[in-house]
């Protein structure tokens, strides 16, 4: 299982690391997991959030062709 850091979550999604703090707070980014003084992501799981994120968009069919 690959694992990324915080920095590097953020730089895939483009936000500040203050970003994907209000994110997980609001329950919009699902938690880190703190190892030593770090929290990390498993890839998994920020894969899983943009594919969801991105589920309406990729499923979106135009009503008249």
């Amino acid at each position: 299982m690959e694992i990324l850091a915080k920095d590097v979550v953020c730089e895939m999604l483009g936000v500040s690391v203050r970003g994907l703090e209000m994110m997980v707070n609001r329950e919009e980014f699902p938690p880190g997991k703190r190892i030593g003084k770090k929290v990390f992501w498993c890839v998994e799981a920020v894969e899983n959030w943009e594919k969801r994120m991105f589920d309406a968009q990729r499923n979106w069919k135009p009503r008249r062709l």
